[in-house]
């Protein structure tokens, strides 16, 4: 993963370099002293290249360098066509050549030239004669992507340090040169320097995508959970990318950190149904089933009914008080909810209910057939199905249904089967069938 996102890194410090220097040359232009026709034609190239008529713009100046040898024209003309992957790139190198000693622009441009087409010795021989007399810090990042293309990433980091030791005090930090920092270190198995570097920048400057998405990386693969929280919820808020959220809730509830999980979830009004699914794991069966019951008045999907019935039972029987008035409820919102569409579990769920409380036995055989439908091996509903059976006083078809079940150990062996079991087999021994 290191290296594609060095790749990817290397690639936007490129476009970087062309775009720095295209904001600097709009507004120095030196204009010979009533040269009109000189300045008409200036204007008509940077029209285009502000309309986004990038050929027609780099054409023109083109054109300027060779009728009045204007080296900002020639600047500008190799920028566009570096930045617009546009056509001409040999001959504007060509022109370039003869001012390689003492254009610091055009010399960066033709080792951008020269990395671009793969040309790795062409552009370190450009920019070792540049950094003689120009200490520019972007003649350093490109001599570290040259090092870098080389694969000798232990000369590719050093390139990069000389970089960021000669950046000015406007131009620090630098997001591109603290990336290429860390990831050349991260290449040479530097993990603690690399850490150490992106920390420092979002000391200093705070957190970006890029920056803090390596970060999390690091943490991730150190198993620094609480710095990879916190920067995942920094990545949030910078980006507004619920995946980042997301991801971290998943990782807690991996974890078992439901708590955690649903105070982050509550802060940033994250995804109803996870919260609902928190708020039913951690028993907090009084909020899911407000939650539940708010979303179904927002959207009319019933699913969201069906979940507050369930809730509605589930904290009556955590609190021991179900009543004739409470059974009412939570029938009629699964009578009002449950459909064709509607999921097994709700129809096994409630076909259950009006077998174990003798509300409508024949009823929830039905609906319990319904989702052994969808789901025939599904041990909970083939208990169900042997309840209802058993209800009905039909010991012997209760009992062959449940046999599918006791080959599960650990379901045969849970309180409410045990239960089941011994009530089947005392009917069955009373000689009922």
């Amino acid at each position: 993963m290191y290296r594609c996102l060095f790749l990817i890194i290397a690639v936007f410090a490129l476009n970087g370099c062309v775009i720095g220097e295209q904001s600097a040359y709009e507004t120095r232009w030196v204009v010979p002293e009533g040269n009109r026709a000189f300045d008409t034609k200036v204007i008509q190239a940077l029209n285009y290249e502000k309309a986004g008529e990038s050929k027609q713009a780099r054409d023109a100046f083109l054109q300027i360098y060779k009728d009045y040898q204007s080296e900002q024209a020639l600047e500008n003309a190799f920028m566009l066509t570096l930045f617009n992957n546009l056509d001409k790139g040999d001959e504007l190198n060509e022109l370039a050549k003869s001012h390689l000693d003492k254009n610091a622009a055009l010399a960066r441009f033709s080792a951008v030239y020269h990395l671009q087409n793969g040309e790795l010795q062409a552009a370190q021989s450009v920019l070792e004669r540049l950094v003689k007399w120009d200490k520019d810090f972007r003649n350093y990042e490109l001599l570290g992507d040259v090092a870098a293309g080389k694969r000798n990433f232990k000369q590719a980091l050093a390139h990069y340090k000389q970089s960021k030791a000669h950046l000015s005090e406007d131009t620090k930090p630098n997001e591109v040169i603290t990336l290429k920092i860390a990831e050349s270190e991260l290449l040479l198995g530097q993990s603690k320097n690399a850490q150490k570097e992106l920390e420092s920048f979002v000391d200093e400057l705070d957190c970006t995508a890029r920056v803090c998405l390596l970060l999390a990386k690091i943490y991730d693969d150190k198993g620094e959970n609480a710095k990879l929280e916190t920067t995942y919820l920094r990545l949030y808020e910078l980006t507004r990318d619920e995946s980042f959220v997301r991801v971290l809730l998943e990782r807690m509830m991996f974890e078992e950190k439901y708590d955690k999980a649903l105070e982050i979830a509550l802060k940033y009004e994250f995804d109803d149904d996870l919260t609902l699914f928190l708020y039913q794991r951690l028993d907090k069966f009084r909020e899911a089933y407000e939650l539940a019951l708010k979303r179904y008045e927002q959207s009319k999907d019933k699913k969201y009914l069906l979940i507050a019935a369930v809730m509605e039972f589930e904290e009556a029987t955590n609190k021991k008080k179900i009543n004739q008035s409470l059974l009412s409820s939570v029938s009629k919102k699964f009578e009002q909810g449950l459909d064709e569409h509607s999921g097994a579990l709700y129809l096994n769920y409630y076909g259950y209910l009006l077998i174990d409380y003798d509300l409508d036995v024949p009823k929830g055989i039905d609906l319990v057939k319904q989702a052994l439908k969808r789901e025939p091996h599904n041990l909970f509903y083939l208990d169900s199905l042997s309840w209802g059976y058993y209800k009905q006083g039909q010991c012997g078809e209760a009992w062959n249904v449940m046999l599918q079940t006791m080959h599960d150990k650990e379901f045969s062996n849970s309180q409410e089967s045990k239960e089941h079991i011994k009530a089947i087999q005392q009917c069955l021994s009373k000689g009922k069938r």
